[in-house]
């Protein structure tokens, strides 16, 4: 993935940019620990080590992507791809992965911190148009950062943090020979598809009792809510950015009256509709299932604590 920008003289770059918050409705702890906190001296740290488990665990990131099949990247860490997590987690306000090099000249993560953990997916989507079918593959760096023993991780939370960075993407056309050919055309003026996309936790806002919505608050198993209980919420943060250039040949047979601000603004109507549908919709996914997760173990726990005679029968 290239940064090198044209030079005016030769293309117009145009920049389609979307960028989205979504939090989810506050989820009272209490709801998922109520068997089992008052044995336990540290909510906080029970409670972290639920999510570092969830979080942990790729069935449950791949619910982020839903409309994507998910996998592990199996091919060659390549140094571009390592210059270009770095750049553009960087952008994001983070940092990139720590890497080893092998002594047959190979790339490898190095994985050796417990608090941190990193590994690179690739999640590939069919978009159907007239005459063709286009499938979507994109390489997508992962880091999860962890707390421990109730201590924050390196970013100053308690609580899980995924940082998803796209590293790669390409588009490859099947349909008849004519739309492939226009279609590559188009494509060949794409110059940079970036994106950056975080998901932490955090403790909700006393008196916080409806999301943006006003929907009210969910998990609290039908019960009146007191603002001493402690609630968290999901949220995810991402920006989208895309960059096409238009060589000064074909910008010479554009109608006089095509206005370039005007067709970056529509472009980036369109990537904050895409971010829109994607977001909250996975995230939502993500924090129901974690609360499905939290109250199985919860069932877990106290099953086991029932066997040993811990707790009466």
């Amino acid at each position: 993935m290239d940064e090198k920008e044209p030079s005016s003289s030769s293309a117009i770059q145009m920049k389609f940019v979307g960028t989205k918050h979504v939090v989810t409705p506050p989820m009272v702890v209490e709801s998922i620990t109520s068997d089992y906190d008052s044995k336990h001296e540290d909510i906080d740290q029970l409670l972290q080590g639920l999510m570092n488990e969830y979080f942990s665990n790729d069935e449950h990131r791949n619910l982020l992507f839903p409309n994507n099949n998910s996998v592990n990247y199996r091919g060659p860490i390549t140094r571009e791809l390592i210059e270009t997590w770095c750049r553009e987690a960087e952008r994001g306000g983070a940092t990139g992965p720590d890497i080893l090099e092998n002594f047959d000249g190979t790339i490898s993560l190095c994985n050796s911190n417990e608090s941190v953990k990193e590994q690179i997916m690739q999640i590939s989507t069919v978009l159907e148009m007239p005459s063709l079918h286009i499938k979507s593959e994109s390489t997508i760096g992962v880091k999860l950062l962890l707390g421990s023993g109730g201590r924050t991780n390196e970013k100053g939370r308690l609580f899980p943090e995924f940082q998803f960075t796209l590293l790669d993407s390409r588009l490859i056309p099947e349909g008849s020979k004519p739309a492939m050919w226009v279609f590559n055309q188009l494509i060949k003026f794409r110059d940079l598809t970036s994106s950056f996309t975080r998901v932490t936790v955090e403790s909700a806002h006393e008196g916080d009792k409806m999301n943006a919505k006003g929907d009210h608050m969910k998990y609290n198993n039908g019960n009146n809510i007191n603002d001493s209980l402690k609630r968290i919420s999901f949220i995810t943060d991402a920006r989208l950015e895309t960059r096409i250039h238009i060589p000064s040949a074909v910008m010479k047979i554009l109608p006089s009256s095509f206005d370039v601000s005007k067709f970056e603004k529509s472009g980036s109507e369109s990537v904050q509709k895409l971010l829109e549908k994607e977001l909250e919709p996975a995230l939502l996914a993500f924090c129901d299932s974690f609360h499905t997760f939290a109250m199985q173990r919860q069932q877990d726990t106290y099953q086991r604590e029932v066997e040993v005679g811990v707790l009466a029968p």
